[in-house]
């Protein structure tokens, strides 16, 4: 049986990473659709045309016609954070929570990887320089060290077939991420002390700055890792943007482990304190609960 294949259009030549994710996204749209599909390179007007989806060429952006560009006088509107669209925005805006299955992972996504393209493609700068001569590293840059050289169409496809590699890896990240940050939530609501949340499931530090960052009463979380037999107890984040504590371990603890921790904590079993103040470890629920409360003191 004949089944026509859609087409998405990008514009030929040199590419950059918001048209390579752009069409990254659509194919992992179609794929779970289970519609084929074909991506073509071009700027001529009637291949454009022909498009059933065309992302950053074009000079219009309909979502509704799927007309993903933003090169137009006026662009294609911004967030509300001040970032740009660009066509993996436009494309992700509209897509983004049909290939996650979910309006929060979604917005993550856009926040964690989305709005960064967009914001380097349209010029918006996100970062100040802190160490002269050194650059952060994106995948942008990634991609352009990957699939820079060579010829131009078939480097594209291989390109965007990275990219879905990479969207479907963070997408199965954040699924993950945001299902155990809401087992977080739940044991700080079940919570009778609000300043030491124990969390029963495992899960990773991040989780639990994200879940916890937005409450005001904890100061520490105790749990253990997905590989890791242990107990910790991570003291809670001011905010996000800063690695700056609520309430830091004793400044005597700091780089302390085994024995010498555990004769200044007075907890037997007490295995590591990070020398950021951060971080410390027992071997049982209990020994890790002591430190907490200690550290209280």
């Amino acid at each position: 049986m004949f089944f026509q294949k859609s087409v998405i259009v990008a514009h030929d030549g040199s590419f950059h990473t918001d048209d390579v994710f752009a069409c990254a996204t659509l194919s992992l749209f179609l794929e779970k659709e289970k519609k084929n599909f074909k991506i073509i390179r071009t700027r001529k007007p009637e291949k454009i045309a022909e498009g059933d989806f065309v992302v950053d060429v074009g000079s219009v952006y309909d979502e509704e016609k799927n007309r993903f560009d933003h090169h137009q006088t006026g662009g294609a509107g911004k967030r509300e954070n001040g970032i740009p669209y660009a066509s993996f925005g436009l494309v992700w805006k509209k897509y983004g929570k049909e290939i996650c299955e979910s309006d929060r992972v979604a917005k993550e996504i856009d926040n964690l990887l989305v709005s960064s393209i967009d914001a380097v493609d349209n010029g918006f700068d996100l970062y100040t320089q802190k160490v002269k001569g050194v650059m952060s590293f994106s995948v942008g840059d990634t991609i352009n060290f990957l699939f820079n050289d060579g010829e131009k169409d078939k480097n594209f496809l291989q390109a965007v077939n990275f990219a879905k590699k990479v969207l479907s890896n963070i997408i199965s990240s954040i699924n993950r991420s945001v299902s155990r940050r809401e087992k977080v939530e739940s044991a700080y609501k079940e919570s009778t002390d609000k300043k030491i949340v124990i969390v029963k499931d495992r899960v990773t530090r991040g989780d639990i700055w994200l879940a916890l960052v937005n409450f005001e009463e904890p100061l520490f979380a105790i749990f253990q890792g997905l590989n890791d037999d242990d107990w910790n107890i991570v003291a809670n984040r001011i905010n996000m943007d800063s690695f700056m504590s609520r309430k830091p371990f004793p400044a005597s603890w700091g780089g302390l482990e085994q024995e010498n921790l555990a004769r200044i904590t007075e907890v037997p079993d007490a295995i590591f304190c990070h020398r950021s103040l951060f971080l410390a470890k027992a071997k049982s629920l209990d020994g890790a609960i002591k430190l907490a409360q200690k550290a209280l003191e």
